[in-house]
């Protein structure tokens, strides 16, 4: 047999290395060769859970990487920075036109309010990324540094807020209040003076109760004797606006046949006077008779009128004005 060529091999090895990185240069388009610039950020409080190869994303699309996580300390004010840098791709930000972003066009954005700010990317893991977003209300904060890159301002996280708040707390003097609370509360739940309280309110809800169940005993009597006052009420108002009727269709019957006896005891009267009869005192105490007579018939006519406008004056009498 004859033996395989070292030569041969050998270029077919190298052939097979040339074709791996065209075929990477080629399907990469040259992306892992592309060097994206770099930004610094400046983080107060914890950066815990934050780590080189963190996410950096920009309204929740990633756009960068973390690459480098650094403190920078400040002897005079004694406070430690978290110096974070971070690469942004550029190329997955565009414009209105669809033309890729620059350097001025990024710097632009953070004029107009981009901010960083450390956020929780699982809740699980606390695994930290940089979240870019728009925060035109807070003041810029920057940092003066040596460094050679850009600086993109940050906000506090909301975690950091949280534990400046629970700092700021005098947690020994709320421990102390709401013990002498829980103290305060147990010795009056203990005291004779409650338990005599709440037993005075025990006997006052049942001298309630009772009083209660009295008044719904009594009530149906009660309104069953209202219930009968109002019909027999009723039945005498009946009664007596029938009596009235009678009374005054009575007297109005009276007052026209007086008024018709008026009339025709003056035609009497006339006729004699035509005959030629000369006065007598029988004729003149017949007129003034018949003057009275006529008076009493127009009064009776005119009480008929009046209690057929007002039927109560039978029982309240006339009034003044009336």
């Amino acid at each position: 047999m004859k033996k395989t060529s070292a030569t041969l091999i050998g270029i077919f090895v190298l052939g097979a290395v040339a074709l791996v990185i065209f075929g990477i240069v080629a399907l990469g388009a040259g992306r892992f060769f592309v060097k994206h610039p770099t930004f610094v950020m400046y983080f107060r409080g914890s950066a815990k859970g934050l780590s080189d190869g963190a996410l950096v994303v920009f309204k929740g699309v990633r756009v960068g990487k973390v690459t480098d996580i650094g403190l920078q300390y400040n002897p005079g004010t004694k406070s430690v920075l978290i110096v974070v840098l971070a690469q942004i791709d550029l190329g997955t930000i565009t414009g209105p036109s669809g033309e890729k972003a620059t350097m001025n066009f990024f710097t632009g954005l953070i004029r107009q309010g981009l901010k960083a700010q450390l956020q929780y990317q699982t809740f699980v893991t606390s695994q930290l990324l940089v979240d870019l977003d728009f925060h035109p209300g807070k003041p810029v904060r920057l940092v003066r540094s040596n460094l050679a890159y850009p600086q993109i301002p940050t906000v506090p996280s909301s975690l950091e807020k949280l534990s400046k708040v629970v700092e700021n707390l005098p947690l020994d003097e709320l421990v102390i209040k709401l013990t002498n609370a829980v103290e305060n509360i147990a010795r009056v739940a203990g005291s004779p003076e409650l338990k005599e309280t709440m037993k005075s309110i025990g006997r006052e809800i049942d001298e309630l109760r009772s009083l209660t169940r009295n008044i719904n005993e009594n009530t149906g009597p009660l309104v069953a004797d209202v219930r009968g006052a109002v019909n027999d009420s009723r039945k005498l108002m009946q009664n007596f606006d029938r009596r009235s009727s009678e009374l005054i269709a009575g007297m109005t019957e009276a007052a026209h046949a007086t008024r018709s006896a008026v009339v025709q005891a003056e035609e009497t009267l006339r006729s004699i006077e035509q005959g030629g009869t000369k006065e007598t005192p029988v004729s003149y105490q017949l007129m003034q008779t018949l003057e009275k007579i006529s008076e009493a018939a127009d009064s009776l006519r005119s009480l008929s009128d009046y209690l057929s406008r007002h039927p109560e004056a039978l029982l309240r009498g006339k009034k003044a004005q009336d």
